[in-house]
């Protein structure tokens, strides 16, 4: 990798959540906390991000996160950027609905440890 760190946008309203992963992510990529998916979608030029996770629990109902991705997806700044949903739980009908907007990954935050997903992020910043 060069020296030029990617960066990692997050959006989540959690703050403890969001030190958590910048402490694990650090040592691969930047890291930024932004409150709102519309943050983000502000900042996104600007930010020049290579992944953007998604809090579900911060962003709220299931059909948010999947409009929002859909709205993403369209944008020709943001069509190509990797996106990951993390959720505590997801029933099988949204997990269909956010593959169908595009969603790169989707992680059930309840049964990994935050330094397995950080591991499995920096891989997907890798490909």
């Amino acid at each position: 990798m060069t020296g030029i760190r990617p960066t990692i946008v997050l959006v989540t309203t959690h703050a403890a959540l969001g030190r958590v992963y910048e402490r694990h992510l650090e040592r691969f990529a930047k890291v930024v906390l932004v409150p709102e998916i519309a943050e983000f979608e502000r900042q996104a030029l600007r930010l020049h991000a290579s992944l953007l996770v998604v809090d579900v629990g911060s962003v709220g109902g299931d059909d948010d996160v999947v409009s929002s991705i859909r709205k993403l997806r369209k944008q020709p700044t943001t069509k190509a950027l990797h996106i990951v949903v993390f959720a505590a739980r997801a029933s099988s009908d949204f997990v269909s609905a956010l593959h169908g907007v595009g969603t790169d990954d989707i992680i059930l935050t309840p049964h990994s440890t935050p330094r397995d997903i950080a591991e499995r992020l920096h891989n997907m910043i890798l490909l």
